[in-house]
């Protein structure tokens, strides 16, 4: 939900519209993201970009569209986010969003015990890097 919510708060602080008809929902599994992506090619909107909640999300969508004769990046580009290692070896490699995860886990753990019995906790953002790979085409 957040990451979502990330990407409409880019939106709007961009002055960019969001079609809903462009937005599906999916698990983060690959099949349930090549189910989400096989509903939006057969609603014939055109697209020319995917970004994915997760790197799982980002292949599986990858896959459906290379089953589709869609050219991955000529045609889609297609982002994910976690800089799972995977992603580095698919092919086309995914261009992703990495967030270290390490950090975040000592973060989470460090405020959960400071919280005590209260168990209230405070988000904190933490910075993220673009992974520039193939699946955008600008590798």
């Amino acid at each position: 939900l957040q990451r979502y919510e990330g990407y409409v708060d880019a939106h709007r602080r961009a002055g960019l519209t969001i079609d809903p008809e462009l937005t599906v929902p999916a698990n983060f599994e690959v099949e349930s993201a090549e189910a989400a992506l096989g509903m939006l090619l057969e609603r014939g909107i055109p697209f020319d970009g995917v970004f994915a909640a997760s790197d799982l999300i980002g292949l599986g969508v990858i896959r459906c569209l290379l089953r589709a004769g869609v050219s991955v990046p000529g045609d889609v580009s297609v982002v994910g986010y976690d800089n799972l290692q995977l992603a580095a070896y698919s092919h086309p490699s995914l261009t992703t969003i990495s967030q270290d995860m390490g950090k975040a886990g000592r973060i989470m753990v460090s405020k959960l015990l400071a919280s005590g019995e209260t168990g209230v906790m405070r988000s904190e953002r933490l910075p993220t890097e673009l992974i520039v790979r193939e699946s955008c085409g600008l590798a």
